[in-house]
């Protein structure tokens, strides 16, 4: 379960259901729903706001491309008899 999923549980169990949820916070309680189960995971900042929550983005280095082998085949002449 990511963080986005985590924050509207417990908005879930603070405010006693889902709707209850949506009501407090203004939000529509379909997308709640989403947002619980996992359906939507990018909402806005204000979403994000709501949920008591800020969005972070981390970066990492890629690891080196492996080089493929190439085999080669042997070679026929397609020049016709010789």
């Amino acid at each position: 379960m990511d963080s986005i999923q985590k924050a509207v549980e417990a908005l879930i169990a603070k405010h006693g259901g889902l709707r209850a949820a949506a009501r407090a916070t203004r939000l529509d309680h379909g997308y709640l729903c989403r947002l619980r189960k996992g359906h939507k995971d990018n909402p806005s900042r204000s979403v994000l706001a709501a949920l008591g929550l800020q969005r972070e983005v981390t970066y990492r280095q890629k690891p080196p491309r492996q080089k493929k082998q190439i085999s080669r085949l042997p070679t026929t002449d397609l020049s016709g008899p010789a």
